[in-house]
Order: structure tokens, then C-alpha cells, then sequence
């Protein structure tokens, strides 16, 4: 969730399941957009929101990563 409650990130599988795509779900319209998808295979865990930044670990591999997403 963003700080204000209103937006909600949640990594999605790909339709082709070749890994997770970043959803961005607004709560009050349930408008949904993809806000990143990945070439390669990215499985998305232990998210957290800071800021404008997401963290999350890849389980594929088990590395920290970052994205900076838009505002």
C-alpha cells in the first residue's frame, strides 16, 4: 500500500508464467496498471513500499533488488 492507503502494488504472475509483472491497483476506482514487467524471470517476494521505491527479493535467485517507480 502506498502512504496514503489508496494504492495498492502486488506482484502478478505473467499470463505466459514466466514470472511476476508489478501491478499498481488504485482502491478507490479498482483501476489496475502494469507498472513493470520484466524481460527476464522475476519472481517478487518480501515486498516493502518506501517512499517511491519498492524493494523486493527475487526468489529465483534470492538478491535484493529495487525499483524506482513513477509518482
Amino acid at each position: 500500500f502506498d502512504s496514503d492507503g489508496k494504492l495498492l502494488y502486488a506482484a502478478v504472475p505473467k499470463a505466459d508464467n514466466t514470472g511476476d509483472r508489478l501491478i499498481k491497483v488504485d482502491l478507490t476506482t479498482l483501476k489496475q496498471d502494469v507498472i513493470y514487467e520484466p524481460q527476464q524471470d522475476i519472481r517478487m517476494k518480501d515486498m516493502l513500499l518506501w517512499s517511491n521505491t519498492l524493494y523486493f527479493v527475487n526468489s529465483r535467485d534470492n538478491k535484493f533488488y529495487s525499483i524506482t517507480l513513477p509518482l
